[in-house]
């Protein structure tokens, strides 16, 4: 379930099931494996994302499962591919995933950045980088957990 940009460009494989058989294929697309978006309870799933930036406003993106802030993805140190690896938790049905712009401050020079490392829910509007040009992405997902 590849994500295209404008141009037709692949920018991410979206939702895969997690391979971790260690092949050299694997390990180039960061673990990613089969495009699905069902999983069972427990089961390893990955998103991944291509073209993430590189600087402190557009490298790094929060997630969240089901509302909850569970963490982040980076980009920085991959030449802008993001591999996010989660586990399919909840109750049987559909859990709801977002991927929203966050500010990265986990460097000391950024040690003081107030509303660092959360999400940014209403980035398209008011995010810090949008008067510098920035277009940074929010992504939605949506997966079934079955038993």
């Amino acid at each position: 379930m590849p994500f295209y940009d404008k141009a037709g460009k692949v920018i991410g494989m979206g939702v895969a099931k997690a391979d971790r058989s260690g092949s050299a294929d694997a390990f180039a697309v960061g673990g990613a494996g089969t495009p699905t978006t069902k999983f069972k309870a427990g089961e390893e799933f990955t998103i991944s994302i291509k073209g993430v930036g590189w600087t402190q406003l557009d490298n790094t993106l929060a997630v969240t499962y089901d509302n909850s802030y569970v963490g982040y993805g980076c980009g920085f140190n991959s030449n802008g591919y993001m591999v996010v690896h989660l586990r399919a938790t909840g109750a049987p049905g559909t859990h709801i995933i977002d991927l929203h712009p966050i500010l990265y401050t986990q460097q000391p020079s950024f040690a003081n950045t107030p509303y660092g490392m959360v999400p940014v829910l209403s980035a398209d509007r008011d995010f810090v980088g949008l008067a510098l040009g920035y277009q940074v992405p929010a992504f939605h997902f949506a997966i079934t957990v079955t038993k």
